[in-house]
């Protein structure tokens, strides 16, 4: 099933959506700006992320997936099911303070591990909350839902 269109508000209809990232970059490219930051992300996630989480589920959202001109970034997170994560070390080497910022300044990714653990935030589900910035611009509660893009076959670029 094809992603969504955009609802009345600018957003990714609530809920996760099935999507490659062919199709986000048929639906969301609409300008240079975010093709720019699109490619940035990409690079991060055939350059560093590929290798470390392949075979994982990435769940992609964010202001990008919107009708917003200029997002920041794109939140990125992939699910690390516990009894895996002693066999993914470098892939956890990702999930800090230090490395996410470079992530972030470096590919305009705001990415984390999404630990399948009990007590641990799952970010897929944090994702689809609109926020305070969104929910200012757009005159909505931060707590409104928007979607997020579970990516299939991610890893095969």
């Amino acid at each position: 099933m094809p992603i969504p269109a955009l609802d009345a508000r600018g957003l990714l209809p609530g809920g996760v959506h099935i999507g490659t990232l062919r199709d986000i970059e048929q639906r969301f490219l609409f300008n240079q700006y975010r093709s720019d930051l699109y490619y940035q992300v990409k690079n991060f996630l055939d350059g560093e992320l590929r290798d470390k989480a392949f075979g994982l589920q990435l769940v992609l959202g964010g202001s990008f997936f919107s009708d917003k001109e200029h997002p920041a970034d794109i939140e990125a997170t992939v699910y690390l099911p516990s009894p895996m994560v002693i066999a993914h070390g470098p892939l956890m080497a990702l999930n800090n303070g230090h490395e996410n910022s470079r992530i972030k300044n470096s590919f305009r990714a705001d990415f984390y591990v999404s630990l399948m653990v009990a007590g641990c935030m799952n970010l897929g589900q944090f994702f689809q909350y609109v926020g305070p910035k969104t929910a200012h611009d757009k005159g909505l509660h931060e707590k409104d839902a928007r979607g997020v893009i579970e990516v299939e076959a991610w890893e095969l670029g």
